[in-house]
């Protein structure tokens, strides 16, 4: 009876790490501006696709998708090499996390980075997110229709 408090102990610090995620996302979201100021002036973009379970879908799948959207909305995508940032650029992060057996927790987050100029600095520049959005959902393992459709729906969201 012990293991299974433990568990759902486990599974409640769990839920509550990712609301409070949640919340300072959300806080961050509110500040930052629209997607169309944040595209003003992009002729082209690259994407970067970073997921933390490769067991069922790759970066290379997911990096594939999401630049044909991006494509069927009409943005020009700039391909870039393996481990270097191009700028700029989608961000996609795919975190998977086994709750069962069968089902896992994830947690979609979709970022625009670009560079600018501190104010007062014109010779810096900086990473900045100027736009983000990021979802959790819950989904059977080895299913990841799913999420690519939670994926797909974050990208249209993006390209509004």
């Amino acid at each position: 009876m012990s293991w299974m408090n433990k568990t759902a102990s486990h599974i409640l610090c769990f839920v509550g790490a990712i609301l409070f995620t949640h919340c300072v996302a959300l806080t961050a979201i509110a500040q930052m501006g629209t997607q169309k100021e944040g595209l003003r002036g992009v002729k082209s973009l690259s994407v970067s696709v970073q997921s933390l379970d490769r067991t069922v879908i790759t970066d290379e799948h997911l990096q594939v998708q999401i630049e044909l959207r991006l494509r069927q909305a009409g943005l020009s995508v700039s391909d870039c090499k393996v481990g270097t940032v191009c700028l700029p650029q989608v961000h996609v992060k795919l975190i998977a996390i086994a709750m069962s057996e069968r089902v896992m927790y994830c947690l979609i987050r979709v970022e625009f980075n670009t560079l600018v100029a501190p104010i007062g600095q014109p010779t810096h520049r900086l990473l900045a997110t100027v736009w983000l959005n990021e979802k959790g959902m819950v989904a059977l393992k080895n299913d990841y229709g799913p999420v690519t459709d939670e994926i797909n729906q974050l990208i249209d969201e993006f390209v509004k």
